[in-house]
């Protein structure tokens, strides 16, 4: 028994390690990336230097640079994840995303209609979410504990296998990056409702991360 435990225990913080090291990828490459161009001098050298294109609205950025990739932590992801998304319109978009979390991965697609400002810009997303066991095992704490507390049941609880069909919705505020070195980058936080299809049981959270557009 002890080194079933030990082993899961192993494979969770292996689980863990995988998701930080995509984080910081992901949130680490747009601060390191610029586009390149070639210019010719008069003496008929090239040379490259770095051309970074200004906004003067989050409107128009999104609608030059279609697709965003970026990280957050909690929400519907329970710990952190990865997110990808795709502007249909500057002010509509398509998100889907990945995560991992304590006992549970995480799977999630919404539809995000933004309401632009300048570089403030407050928006509204619905979406539908799958979460899935890691593990097997009895279950004494999940993060976020609502999983534990509200959605999952006694079975659930005794055996640690478990699947949970959400649906949410969320209200936030996304700032973007419109000038200089780190233009595209934006920064944003959002409160979430999330309720179990099954269970009709409601639990309030919230989310913050980051998203590069390109």
């Amino acid at each position: 028994m002890p080194r079933t435990i030990s082993g899961q225990y192993v494979k969770r913080n292996i689980e863990m390690k995988k998701t930080y090291i995509l984080m910081a990828i992901v949130f680490l490459t747009p601060l390191f990336s610029s586009a390149m161009i070639f210019v010719e001098n008069k003496s008929g050298r090239y040379s490259t230097r770095a051309q970074i294109p200004n906004f003067d609205r989050a409107q128009r950025m999104k609608s030059e640079r279609k697709v965003g990739v970026g990280v957050s932590a909690a929400g519907v992801h329970g710990l952190a994840g990865m997110n990808l998304e795709l502007n249909l319109k500057p002010e509509l978009s398509l998100m889907g995303g990945a995560g991992l979390s304590k006992g549970f991965y995480s799977f999630n697609a919404q539809i995000k209609r933004s309401f632009f400002g300048n570089d403030i810009t407050p928006y509204g997303a619905l979406g539908y979410a799958h979460w899935v066991s890691s593990g097997k095992g009895e279950v004494k704490e999940t993060l976020p504990s609502f999983l534990s507390n509200k959605f999952l049941n006694k079975d659930e609880l005794t055996t640690g296998d478990f699947t949970e069909s959400l649906i949410y919705g969320s209200l936030g505020l996304q700032f973007y990056q419109l000038t200089g070195d780190w233009v595209g980058l934006s920064l944003f936080a959002e409160a979430v409702v999330i309720m179990d299809i099954d269970d009709v049981e409601f639990a309030p959270t919230f989310s913050i991360g980051s998203t590069y557009y390109f």
